[in-house]
């Protein structure tokens, strides 16, 4: 739809409010995906009002994050509501805060890149409770093998189920502590000591893929 987006030469260029696809072939092989544009009185620019957006969202709401902004507390999501965000547009922490807390409510984080900056320990920058979906992020740290500091891309609540799909987690000392049920699959994660997964878990880990790390799955 070139009222929504047009392709010049691998080039996608926004025209337009609404969502179309955009397909690349290439050595025989194809490949899809759903660009959305967004109206600029859409999307939250700021830390603050992204807290509020999603403190006044109701569930089946979307909040679009439009800007590049620092994370200064943690954003609870305790309703299904989904965060998504303008592609490029980057979340930035650092301290122990943890960027998102889904730990109850089924919410859904989309398309986020979050980057911690510094080294200081968080259990979890994203906390995932049942229902919760993580698909799509970016999560990046500063982690090399042999520091002592632990940053991890997410942490699971015991017992309950997720879902955490197309992620790619770097240079983070664990991408997941995962400790229930659930779905992780189509992950990318590089410069880790890989996923931790604890006694009596019963996730399906599918799909996945590894740069360079310690271990893959620990």
């Amino acid at each position: 739809n070139d009222k929504v987006a047009t392709v010049d030469g691998g080039k996608v260029t926004a025209v337009g409010e609404g969502s179309t696809t955009v397909t690349a072939t290439a050595g025989g092989k194809s490949a899809t995906c759903t660009v959305t544009v967004y109206a600029s009185e859409d999307t939250v620019d700021t830390f603050d009002d992204l807290v509020s957006a999603v403190g006044a969202a109701s569930e089946g709401d979307t909040v679009v994050i439009g800007a590049d902004m620092t994370v200064t507390e943690t954003v609870v999501l305790d309703k299904a509501v989904t965060v998504t965000s303008v592609t490029g547009v980057k979340l930035s922490v650092s301290g122990s805060v943890a960027v998102f807390d889904m730990t109850s409510g089924g919410a859904t984080i989309d398309g986020i890149e979050i980057e911690k900056t510094d080294k200081t320990n968080v259990d979890g920058l994203v906390k995932m409770g049942e229902g919760a979906t993580m698909n799509g992020c970016t999560i990046t740290g500063r982690y090399a093998d042999g520091d002592s500091e632990v940053v991890r891309g997410f942490t699971q609540i015991a017992g309950s189920s997720i879902t955490v799909t197309n992620n790619t987690f770097i240079e983070l000392r664990q991408p997941g502590y995962v400790e229930g049920k659930g779905t992780i699959s189509g992950n990318y994660a590089a410069g880790t000591r890989g996923f931790v997964v604890t006694e009596n878990s019963e996730v399906t880990i599918e799909n996945n893929s590894f740069g360079e790390n310690a271990v893959d799955i620990a």
